[in-house]
């Protein structure tokens, strides 16, 4: 054998599949691809009676393969000559069968098909070949093919998705559990020993998957020769985006084949939610039944667009973490789909105008999946769906396996136990663990009270990074409540209920976080004070410690008022029970003045309803007066009180070691930093950066100490280094300062040139500060002026004055 090439060579098996008319050859090499295409030339002889016409080159690699186009027979010399540009194969899932020992290491193997090829003439740029050996079944599927083929590329040019000018459609026998497989950008082949290709809707919405697979391999490859990345299959199809790429393709199979969704729905299992979503090529084909996901984000976006969007900045250098290199390593950045569609989510508004993060969309597809069950295609297909994940309306518990059964409160009158505790992990972007939790209060002994579902995280756990959704059964299930670390779920009445549901979901980035579970019954006294409104303010040493402090407050409807009346105090008589009104809530706790308005809850089922936000409290530690006015619909209540905003010991303690070792690297840094002046060799560049890095580690725990003065002088030392790689961070933290000083005016400036907030920075800047205003019309004023700069985006997450939600 020779070659042109400089790497290694040797000849090892192939997999039985393959008929081999030359030797197979592992590659060993450090190069992934080529400045220029290598020619390699192989040794060829052809069994009996085996037509020459027929070689090809196949490159294999880790059970992967594509069939090369091209090459060149010298019968007489008894060569085979191809040019390549990788070294590996570029394809969506295995296109044959046999053993995973099979390309361990690249492979290239000249192959001689046992029959003639059939190369029909070229259709509209589309080329139709099959093997003479399945001329009959290749011929009586060829007419739906072309049909199908015809309509795909229609629809997904409809979509201004960008498929290869040409495309080459192969038919012959695959792999036994393939319909069909594509490859390289440009190439289909339908399997025609596979017996669900005799079905045309199956066929049809098989190669609509495979054609999707072509326009992602063809943005994608597109993106890394952008930035000069070798296409392989480790940059093209890495692991952490198989689940994108085949939820997408099967989305657009139900999308272009309506009467593929039946068969679709068939793809759920029972256990769905309670894996990843980055969780794929397993028995149960978990990546494919991902479609659903994005069926659901059709319903509250543009699909379409908003895929589209995601594979014009996958594998591109639009969300830098790190460096480019490092991200690609690691899978993070642009490399990691999740974390692309996280982005593109933030700054798209959905249907109602929301502009909001992955983790807050994700709660809402579990809810629309397995409680409301009220999206297309599960709607339509609710026969399949219901013996998986039940009726509409209900929740149907996992195998008891997967879940956790406690009665609450458990044992006998005389040692009741009051609280149960567990801790959980799973990965991210799923339920980790299902809890029941049933009611066994005494009747008898007037046991009553509530029950407190709380949630524990670690503390280097991002915030909100894990949500408690549980869902109270009464007479009937009730509407379900969320929580998170900082704010417990309160089932009022808990001897009333019969059990509650408790989803623990894991919405972190990587997941396996160990969270710590606990439920607890409190006696509560049963009262008749019928009040039409109670404010309660949760725990004040939650929330974000390290500048301006948050509390949870909450806003209820006591459960006294009948359905009827609360209908007719909020809604008017005219209304749809189950439609939510605005309610307006201002807080002054010690001067800092906070205005929320939200939605409160309507819950025919149940007879309470709820609103709640976060609301600024002092930066300062310290006992402050309380003021809360509840206003709706004329009706207000006003409430004093006290409250304490305590500042950790914990967090003091770390912060003031962890700022005594910055300040001493920091003084070193500097004294290496001044030696290259007079001949260090040391890379000043270098010491520069460990100094901004010690910077902005001491701002954060000036922060955290209150020292304000501190902090700012921090960070403007680290801007003055002006290092490109640290200058939206060091921007970051004078913004921080301005949120604290509530100058919404420098912190529009400073952010305004910052991605991601630069497209998405009114409705930031808004929910910071216009809705906390005290004068909220001369907030409003100041924010209409701010929207009307040019690339503005004016929606903002929630409604306009008082007078137009009030009214």
């Amino acid at each position: 054998m020779e070659t042109e090439a400089t790497f290694g060579l040797r000849e090892t098996s192939a997999p039985p599949w393959v008929h081999k008319c030359g030797p197979a050859m592992e590659i060993a090499t450090d190069r992934a691809n080529f400045a220029k295409p290598v020619t390699v030339v192989f040794p060829v002889h052809f069994p009996s009676g085996a037509a020459t016409g027929e070689v090809s080159a196949i490159l294999m690699f880790g059970g992967v393969s594509e069939r090369l186009r091209g090459g060149e027979l010298d019968a007489a010399a008894g060569t085979f000559t191809i040019k390549i540009d990788r070294l590996f194969p570029i394809a969506n899932g295995d296109s044959a069968p046999g053993d995973p020992n099979f390309a361990a290491f690249p492979t290239i193997v000249p192959n001689v098909d046992p029959s003639q090829r059939v190369v029909l003439p070229k259709e509209d740029g589309v080329e139709y070949v099959y093997l003479k050996s399945v001329e009959e079944e290749a011929l009586k599927l060829l007419p739906d093919v072309k049909e199908a083929i015809a309509k795909g590329r229609a629809a997904y040019a409809a979509m201004h998705f960008k498929l290869p000018a040409e495309l080459h459609v192969g038919l012959r026998p695959l792999a036994p559990t393939a319909g069909a497989h594509s490859f390289g950008g440009d190439s289909i082949e339908v399997n025609t020993a596979h017996p669900s290709n005799n079905r045309r809707s199956s066929l049809e919405s098989s190669i609509m998957h495979e054609m999707a697979h072509l326009v992602q391999q063809t943005a994608k490859m597109d993106n890394l020769r952008a930035l000069h990345v070798e296409l392989n299959m480790n940059t093209v199809h890495p692991e952490v985006g198989r689940w994108v790429d085949e939820g997408t393709a099967e989305f657009f199979s139900t999308k272009i084949c309506p009467n593929y969704t039946a068969d679709f729905i068939l793809r759920l299992r029972r256990d769905f939610p309670l894996q990843p979503i980055r969780r794929w090529n397993d028995p149960d084909c978990h990546e494919y039944a991902m479609g659903i996901f994005f069926c659901w984000l059709d319903t509250l976006y543009d699909g379409t667009e908003l895929i589209r969007e995601v594979y014009r900045i996958h594998m591109t250098a639009q969300i830098v973490e790190s460096t480019l290199a490092e991200d690609r390593a690691a899978q993070r950045g642009s490399f990691d789909p999740l974390i692309v569609l996280d982005s593109v989510l933030q700054r798209t508004p959905d249907r109602k105008g929301r502009q909001r993060n992955l983790r807050a969309v994700f709660a809402d597809f579990l809810l629309a999946l397995l409680w409301k069950k009220d999206f297309e295609p599960v709607a339509s297909n609710m026969v399949n769906v219901e013996q998986v994940f039940g009726p509409a309306g209900q929740i149907k518990l996992p195998e008891p396996a997967n879940r956790l059964d406690w009665d609450l409160p458990d044992g006998p009158a005389e040692a009741r136990v009051a609280k149960k505790t567990e801790t959980v992990s799973g990965e991210s972007w799923q339920i980790v663990k299902v809890i029941q939790i049933t009611s066994k209060t005494m009747p008898a002994k007037k046991e009553t009270g509530e029950l407190r579902i709380s949630l524990k995280t670690p503390r280097n756990m991002p915030q909100n990074s894990a949500v408690l959704i549980v869902f109270p059964t009464r007479k009937v299930l009730q509407e379900p409540e969320i929580g998170n670390a900082s704010t417990p779920v309160r089932i009022a009445d808990w001897d009333e209920c019969r059990s509650a549901t408790v989803w623990v979901v894991d919405v972190s980035r990587y997941g396996n976080w160990d969270l710590g579970v606990t439920a607890e019954f409190v006696p509560v006294s049963k009262t008749t004070d019928t009040k039409e409104f109670v404010l309660t303010m949760d725990d004040f040493s939650s929330g974000n410690w390290r500048f301006t402090r948050f509390s949870h407050f909450n806003v209820k409807l006591k459960r006294e008022m009948t359905t009827e009346e609360m209908v007719k105090a909020l809604e008017g008589p005219d209304k749809d029970k189950h439609e939510s009104r605005w309610m307006r809530l201002a807080v002054d706790i010690g001067g800092v003045k906070s205005t929320l308005y939200g939605k409160l809850e309507l819950y025919p089922t149940n007879r309470f309803g709820s609103f709640g936000g976060d609301v600024h409290t002092p930066f300062k530690a310290g006992k402050y007066q309380v003021s809360a006015t509840c206003q709706l619909y004329g009706k207000t209540l006003q409430v004093l009180g006290e409250c304490e905003v305590p500042r950790d010991p914990r967090h003091v303690e770390e912060a003031t070691k962890e700022l005594a070792e910055r300040t001493k690297s920091l003084e070193g840094y500097k004294a290496r930093l001044e030696k290259t002046k007079k001949g260090s060799p040391e890379d000043p560049g270098w010491l520069k950066e460990q100094i901004v890095k010690d910077l902005r580690t001491i701002f954060d725990q000036q922060l955290t100490l209150r020292d304000l003065d501190a902090a700012r002088e921090a960070a403007k030392e680290a801007a003055s280094y002006g290092l490109a790689q640290y200058e939206q961070g060091c921007t970051m933290m004078l913004a921080e300062l301005a949120l604290i000083d509530g100058d919404p005016a420098t912190y529009a400036d400073l952010t305004k040139n910052i991605s991601p907030i630069r497209k998405e920075g009114p409705s930031y800047i808004a929910e910071h500060f216009v809705r906390d205003l005290d004068d909220r019309a001369n907030g409003w004023k100041w924010f209409q002026e701010y929207a009307k700069q040019p690339g503005v985006n004016a929606l903002v997450p929630f409604p306009r004055p008082d007078e137009e939600v009030l009214k």
